[in-house]
């Protein structure tokens, strides 16, 4: 067991898109399904007209593109959704008015948010779409914002719960997306019930993310011979971006991915945020399986701005096959254990022609 001398912030950090639903009011939750893409590995929901929008759980906002000849809506030029909207500076997004003013009338003005691309780095400029999924016209934010992020916009509309469950597939079947709270049941058992743990959501400075402490460290359960002592002599090629690869005729598999040791991250309150086989090593080309994890380096802590990287970030590779739920209102977070997989649940099966 690996024990720090400070404290580990974590951010839940997911570069994935979706897209808005307006609501009726009339309290329903919203369901949808997640759908992975097969070349970016990005998560995208069919929310705006049956197009997807790319989740990001660090994204303050929603944004999309502009149908041609679509008119600009405007307001009024104090408006303070404007003004909420226009807070989220992306990097190199430099500050500008509120707003420009309508040519047809003095008083409204067109609100100027900064849409940001967090797979290609643009912000409001050229391509807003480049690096998304084939089809994506846009970005479904999750992160904490008054209301413009897509769970705020979801509750505001529907008259629900400021809160989601996300449960993504690590096959080509679909995940979901539950926006608006319950009761929700899995096979005639509440969603509450398998939840395996609870801890609390964390601010950092000015960062619109979900973070979560890791108080007491990180463990890896296990004796050593779990990796394979052949798979650990022998040097393999490593796979860019990843800086440690595997032999993958050396190294074992089981139910739940590869034979190797299960990282934990000791969380606030006891309890701890698994990572199995099939969360911690992914098999890459000419199946060749590699440690899922990337060294965070000085250049890219720019999106976080000045000294606001977290120690770790916690990627969707990693929220795999595993239900979790943000709940806004109550600042905490849900998450399974595994105990799911071993009733041969997975994020796959949800049966979208039954009532959530």
């Amino acid at each position: 067991m690996w024990q720090p001398k400070c404290l580990i912030l974590v951010a839940v950090s997911l570069s994935v898109l979706a897209c808005t639903a307006a609501g009726d009011g009339g309290g329903r939750s919203l369901v949808t399904a997640v759908t992975k893409d097969a070349t970016t590995s990005l998560y995208t929901i069919p929310v705006k007209s049956g197009r997807p929008l790319v989740l990001d759980l660090s994204g303050p906002i929603v944004w999309s593109t502009c149908d041609d000849g679509a008119p600009h809506d405007t307001l009024e030029c104090n408006n303070i959704d404007c003004m909420c909207a226009h807070r989220f500076h992306p990097p190199s997004c430099p500050h500008t008015g509120y707003g420009m003013p309508d040519v047809h009338n003095p008083y409204r003005c067109k609100c100027t948010p900064h849409p940001h691309n967090s797979v290609s780095g643009d912000t409001a400029s050229g391509d807003m779409t480049r690096g998304l999924p084939v089809g994506a016209v846009g970005v479904a934010g999750l992160a904490r914002s008054s209301f413009q992020a897509f769970p705020a916009q979801v509750a505001g509309t529907q008259g629900v719960a400021n809160s989601f469950a996300l449960c993504l597939s690590s096959s080509p079947g679909n995940g979901v997306a539950i926006f608006g709270g319950g009761p929700l049941f899995v096979l005639g058992q509440p969603i509450s019930e398998m939840l395996g743990s609870n801890t609390h959501l964390r601010k950092y400075k000015d960062s619109p993310g979900y973070y979560i402490m890791a108080s007491k460290g990180i463990t890896m359960d296990g004796a050593m011979e779990c990796w394979g002592a052949a798979a650990l002599r022998v040097p393999f090629p490593a796979a860019s971006p990843f800086e440690l690869c595997y032999n993958n005729s050396k190294l074992p598999q089981k139910r739940f991915g590869f034979f190797v040791l299960r990282i934990s991250l000791m969380l606030d309150g006891g309890t701890s945020w698994p990572v199995f086989g099939m969360n911690s090593v992914v098999r890459l080309n000419r199946g060749t399986p590699c440690l899922a994890f990337v060294e965070m380096k000085a250049g890219n802590k720019a999106g976080y701005g000045d000294g606001a990287a977290p120690a770790v970030v916690i990627g969707s590779f990693q929220m795999e096959n595993m239900l979790l739920v943000i709940d806004e209102e109550k600042q905490t977070l849900g998450f399974t254990t595994g105990q799911h997989l071993n009733n041969g649940l997975s994020c796959g099966h949800f049966n979208f022609t039954m009532p959530a």
